[in-house]
């Protein structure tokens, strides 16, 4: 397919620089709207770029070609790359509505491969949101079209989700199987190698058998370093880390620590799980403020809490349950406010209806958990930070934005009129605010004396930009900076 490209534009997919990538993109996409490049085409540079990766670039092509008509078959498979793409680029949400909204196109026209595709991606988001035995589901689904190149594949997630599920028996079962599958000399089979051992021996170590996790975990490692894929490496290394702490072997577990932490920069989500391990790492040794210090930098590096609640994932409810003891060892406050947030996710998480298209409205629920993981934050991390969480937003002060809580998206910058009105708000808490101390407040930031007119239109404006009604309560708990005040358009 690739051969339709023209060759200038091949070397442009081809490139090492993401700008130029995406510009050629951008250039075919808008050339297949015009009619000037037809299906094959594109498909040539997706298969280009899939193959670099840069997701980016492919969504760019998808967005061209989904413009364009064509036949069924056809649509199908570029509504299942973009669900794809959009997965592996972290836009979750994004590739589950993709998803959703195309099942029915999917299952009546699309070739083998491409369901195969589509189901996969759908157990990725599954696993993803913490949903392992949809996950699993879907996963069944793949296999029965997988053929010999992609059963292994297949079976590699399949005993992921087991394992996370807790049936460990069963997942060393499909790791095997899966082992057992693979074709000598086929280079994604190699790599694929590599994952099956390393994640075979963390379902070992939850199986009490540290010897063979340990075996599987050294030939991961070593596979990992032969082929040179740093990435491979790095996630054999973290995972033979965390058997190594079970065995209580600190030694080698921070060595192999060590080693990964100076591959981080170049990994998926490094920073994170690296900050993660490190808090394990002292965790297991009972160094209880050297893990306190360690798992308040993963809350600071997890997502905003929308993503939290709409992309739940496992190393969530790893930070908060070891943050919560650490908060616990150290007398430390806010330990209250990590058990409510866990609760809260972890109820959505047991939920099985969410993602079945029939669960009743979440968006209460969703609300009510955003508002608990921000008041952890603030429980947490506030260290005198002007925030606070409040009629479905989470407000920070010091940059002047807020971030609604029921759904991810960019902040709500406020003028430097609504920011200090905000600020003055915050510093007297849970009692009416008469309008001349903030209009005198406002005038010295103005320059200048602010009539009540002027006052009246600055509450307006800042109650248009969030899309809260005259009445509604502004602010956290009462008694507490930021709480208890209302902003009244009389």
């Amino acid at each position: 397919m690739s051969q339709a490209l023209r060759t200038e534009e091949r070397r442009l997919f081809e490139n090492t620089d993401p700008a130029k990538r995406a510009m050629a993109a951008s250039a075919l996409a808008e050339r297949a709207r015009r009619g000037e490049a037809g299906v094959v085409t594109l498909l040539g540079a997706a298969t280009l770029l899939e193959a670099i990766p840069d997701w980016n670039a492919v969504l760019t092509l998808t967005e061209g070609a989904l413009e364009v008509d064509q036949p069924d078959t056809t649509r199908a498979e570029w509504l299942a790359r973009r669900a794809w793409c959009l997965f592996w680029a972290d836009r979750t949400t994004e590739a589950w509505d993709v998803l959703t909204d195309s099942r029915g196109l999917i299952d009546r026209a699309a070739t083998s491969s491409t369901k195969l595709r589509a189901y996969l991606v759908s157990g990725y988001v599954m696993d993803v949101r913490g949903a392992h035995h949809l996950a699993l589901a879907w996963y069944s689904k793949a296999l029965l079209l997988a053929d010999d190149s992609m059963k292994p594949h297949v079976l590699l997630e399949m005993g992921t989700s087991e394992s996370k599920q807790g049936k460990l028996a069963e997942s060393v079962t499909t790791f095997d199987k899966a082992l057992s599958a693979l074709r000598s000399g086929d280079p994604k089979h190699d790599r694929l190698r590599i994952h099956l051992l390393s994640r075979s021996g963390v379902a070992y170590e939850n199986l009490g058998d540290l010897t063979e996790a340990m075996d599987r975990h050294d030939a991961a490692v070593a596979s990992a370093r032969t082929s040179g894929n740093r990435e491979l490496e790095f996630e054999s290394l973290r995972r033979r880390a965390r058997t190594l702490l079970a065995a209580q072997d600190f030694e080698r577990a921070k060595r192999d620590l060590d080693d990964a932490e100076n591959i981080a920069a170049g990994a998926r989500r490094g920073e994170l799980h690296m900050t993660h391990d490190w808090a394990r790492f002292h965790r297991a040794r009972g160094e209880w403020r050297e893990a306190l210090g360690r798992y308040k930098a993963c809350l600071r590096l997890l997502p905003d809490a929308a993503t939290m609640v709409l992309t739940f994932s496992d190393i969530c409810t790893e930070i908060l349950d070891g943050l919560e003891e650490c908060l616990s060892r150290t007398n430390t406050p806010g330990e209250e406010a990590v058990r409510q947030a866990r609760t809260e996710l972890s109820a959505l998480h047991r939920r099985t209806d969410i993602y079945s298209g029939q669960a009743l409205t979440l968006d209460e629920q969703r609300g009510r958990i955003a508002t608990a993981v921000e008041r952890m934050r603030i429980a947490v991390l506030g260290d005198g930070v002007m925030s606070f969480v409040s009629a479905g937003y989470h407000f920070d002060l010091e940059r002047g934005v807020a971030r609604r809580l029921d759904q991810p998206g960019e902040a709500v910058e406020f003028d430097v009129n609504q920011r200090e009105l905000l600020r003055f708000l915050y510093l007297a808490p849970g009692r009416t605010i008469a309008a001349d101390p903030l209009r005198e407040q406002l005038s010295l930031v103005a320059g200048s004396r602010l009539t009540r007119e002027a006052l009246r239109q600055i509450v307006s404006r800042l109650r248009l930009r969030l899309g809260i009604g005259p009445h509604e309560l502004i602010g956290g708990m009462q008694g507490v900076p930021g709480g208890g005040y209302r902003l009244l358009y009389s």
